[in-house]
């Protein structure tokens, strides 16, 4: 599949939104660094193919937002999900999960 946005996987467990969302061009990617993995396997994170208005929608509802790459990490801060000092970068490459423990 040719995507030049965004990978975006939505799913439910029980009554929780869980929503994964990376650079498409970093799907099948393993990164090391350290102690540190970020394995973006395509089983895990493969969903649609989707544009920055369609990954900001899903975004603003959820229990729980995983973000990794430049362009998914720098929509969820533009949202206001992620602080620039809760990101964590693996062999360069940014990584944020955003929890909502409010619901």
């Amino acid at each position: 599949m040719e995507c030049k946005g965004f990978s975006l996987k939505v799913f439910y467990n029980e009554r929780r939104k869980f929503v994964l969302v990376c650079d498409f061009e970093l799907l099948g990617k393993k990164f090391v660094e350290g102690h540190y993995i970020l394995d973006v396997s395509r089983e895990y994170y493969e969903g649609e193919c989707a544009n920055e208005e369609e990954v900001a929608v899903q975004i603003k509802d959820a229990d729980y937002v995983s973000l990794i790459g430049d362009q998914s990490v720098k929509l969820g801060i533009n949202e206001g999900l992620v602080h620039k000092d809760a990101i964590v970068k693996v062999q360069g490459i940014p990584f944020a999960i955003f929890i909502n423990t409010l619901t």
